[in-house]
């Protein structure tokens, strides 16, 4: 996300998601009362690269932690990086590892992607990190593996192998494709994450599979199922609340995975018929939302990630954020 777009780009749009924005000092305004909540959530932007000026402002605006992304720092890089984070107290609470490719049928690339993985998670234990994000693998597209529509979606699968039998109710001849290329990678993609828990555990980094647009485990249950069948403290999902709430409400997945499973939150807003918008401006029920993380217990950080163009400053974000977490509108 470009941190540094026109205000006015943005507004045009926003108007072509339909939706009328109040200035920045309208954000923070609202007639309501914050709602009182037992759990506590803690505020966290994406840095690819820490940048001062990035850093500086989200940490004016109140921002108390950062989830950097793996480009193969060295030690010394890592240094340099935490400097520059202390200067504003901010803390790396994540590293995004990248992908693994961990479904590959080539043993030699699965192997590659271990060493890469291994490095990953030494790199977020000298960060200070106690999570590395994980995108463990992907399979085809609709165009390739063709899946129902969301709204046909109904994935049933074996409780002790986790293979889908079924992704429709009916006839899943078109979708047999589809549900073959899914066991055959979540079965190598599991036996790949297990090698790696020793490493996990040695470094005090969880392994955090992230739910992304990788056509794999596309509803909560079999995405629970597979979080649960390791057994180990040291797997768990990076819940991304955003990512495929076309499958399924986003309360629904988090009522699923629950405390136990969830390390992390990631906040992205989706709008149906339009996919993925800015913050704020989707269909997305977030004040139901913040009541479910209520409900369910979950108490750490909350990351925004953008993957549309938006002109939110970070202090734009710092509202949003804190008027969800109070159980408020986000756009008053």
């Amino acid at each position: 996300m470009s941190e540094t777009v026109s205000r006015r780009g943005f507004f045009k749009g926003a108007a072509a998601f339909g939706v009328t924005l109040p200035t920045a000092g309208a954000l923070g305004a609202d007639a309501s009362a914050p709602k009182s909540y037992k759990t506590e959530l803690h505020k966290a932007f994406i840095c690819p690269q820490p940048e001062e000026e990035i850093i500086r402002a989200h940490a004016d605006a109140g921002f108390e932690g950062v989830e950097l992304r793996n480009h193969g720092q060295t030690d010394e890089e890592i240094k340099a990086d935490l400097q520059l984070l202390e200067k504003y107290s901010l803390r790396v609470h994540s590293l995004i590892g990248g992908g693994a490719d961990f479904n590959n049928g080539d043993p030699s690339v699965r192997a590659a992607g271990q060493e890469k993985i291994r490095r990953a998670i030494q790199m977020a234990s000298l960060y200070g990190a106690d999570t590395l994000l994980l995108v463990p693998g992907r399979i085809g597209g609709r165009a390739e593996l063709p899946v129902p529509d969301p709204a046909d979606l109904n994935i049933q699968f074996d409780p002790e192998t986790l293979n889908i039998t079924s992704v429709a109710d009916g006839d899943n001849t078109p979708y047999r494709a589809y549900i073959e290329a899914h066991n055959r990678s979540a079965t190598l993609i599991f036996d790949e994450i297990a090698k790696l828990i020793p490493t996990a555990a040695q470094y005090g980094v969880f392994i955090t599979v992230e739910n992304v647009g990788n056509n794999l485990w596309l509803q909560p249950e079999i995405f629970a199922a597979f979080i649960r069948k390791f057994d180990d403290l040291w797997v768990k999902a990076y819940y991304d609340m955003g990512n495929h709430a076309k499958y399924a409400p986003t309360s629904r997945w988090l009522r699923t995975l629950g405390k136990s499973q969830i390390a992390k939150l990631h906040l992205k807003d989706y709008a149906v018929q339009k996919g993925i918008c800015p913050l704020g401006t989707g269909t997305i029920d977030w004040l139901d939302v913040r009541g479910t993380v209520e409900e369910i217990g979950y108490s750490g950080w909350v990351t925004y990630e953008e993957e549309c163009q938006t002109d939110y400053s970070p202090a734009d974000y710092a509202r949003l954020m804190d008027r969800w977490f109070a159980g408020q509108p986000m756009l008053g």
